[in-house]
């Protein structure tokens, strides 16, 4: 019965989510994987913590593609220094989160977002951007701008 609550809580979560992005989420069934093992495993905080380091990461990763020639090249490079340092702190908390779920959860998600590939970052990077809104709902939560 416990194990239902976790998921249906979960489902709620991601699907608030959601309303907030849009419906523009790219991997809602993963970002679901991933509030269920969170809420599951009470670790909100590491949810908070990966959420925010996504949302960082994302947002560097916008200056970086930028192409504004007003940008200064020293600036443009410590950008691309601070996303590549913030995008493996992303990796490596997605990998506390996943130290809670099963081998096979564990292996799917390695293979989509943790492995040496131009596939596999992008796929990260589509998953910072749904995290991104799971830090902007968690901000409206504490604010008390949600119902």
């Amino acid at each position: 019965m416990a194990e239902n609550n976790y998921k249906q809580e979960s489902e709620d979560f991601v699907d608030e989510v959601n309303k907030l992005a849009g419906g523009k989420l790219n991997s809602k069934e993963d970002l679901y994987r991933i509030v269920e093992i969170v809420i599951a495993n009470n670790k909100m905080d590491l949810l908070e913590e990966l959420s925010f380091t996504s949302k960082f990461t994302s947002g560097l990763l916008k200056i970086a593609k930028s192409r504004d020639d007003k940008i200064d090249q020293n600036y443009l490079e410590t950008v691309k220094k601070e996303y590549l340092e913030n995008i493996s702190k992303v990796k490596k908390l997605l990998e506390q989160v996943l130290g809670y779920s099963g081998d096979f959860i564990k292996e799917i998600f390695k293979n989509k977002f943790l492995t040496l590939s131009h596939e596999s970052l992008n796929n990260l990077n589509k998953l910072c951007d749904d995290l991104s809104w799971v830090k902007i709902y968690l901000n409206d939560l504490k604010r008390g701008n949600l119902s």
